[in-house]
């Protein structure tokens, strides 16, 4: 006995096969969109390091502590002065060994964009994420 299965029958089977490919075609695998480079230790310390200032000028304490190691975080009566000035630096004077990184830190001023001088910040990583170990302002 052989049975026959409908157009529409046919169809949602289909669909129901390729939906998988389909969705992981639109949102992806999770690895790096191609083109893209991966983000090297060195990036991702580096994003630490921009998001100083947000942080103490929001006054979300929580937002703060995230940034730095544990028992790391400037002192609370230390957050504004970090507000009023902008971090970079050269990923390239960056090292990354193992779980802890250096690199030297560029402080701007905020208003006018001057800089205030060059400092060097410590990194280490916790877990799969990197804090700011040592944060010393010029």
């Amino acid at each position: 006995m052989t049975q026959r299965i409908s157009r529409g029958m046919f169809f949602a089977a289909a669909a129901c096969a390729m939906a998988p490919l389909l969705f992981a075609t639109i949102v992806g695998c999770g690895g790096p969109t191609p083109g893209e480079p991966e983000l090297t230790n060195v990036d991702l310390v580096f994003g630490s390091v921009t998001s100083v200032s947000g942080a103490a000028e929001d006054g979300d304490p929580e937002r703060w502590a995230a940034l730095f190691a544990t028992g790391a975080a400037p002192s609370d009566a230390d957050r504004p002065k970090y507000a009023t000035l902008g971090f970079g630096g050269d990923s390239e004077k960056a090292t990354v060994t193992g779980d802890t990184a250096k690199a030297t830190i560029t402080v701007t001023n905020a208003d006018d964009g001057s800089v205030v001088g060059e400092v060097e910040w410590e990194f280490v990583k916790e877990g799969e994420t990197w804090k700011i170990k040592s944060a010393p302002l010029p």
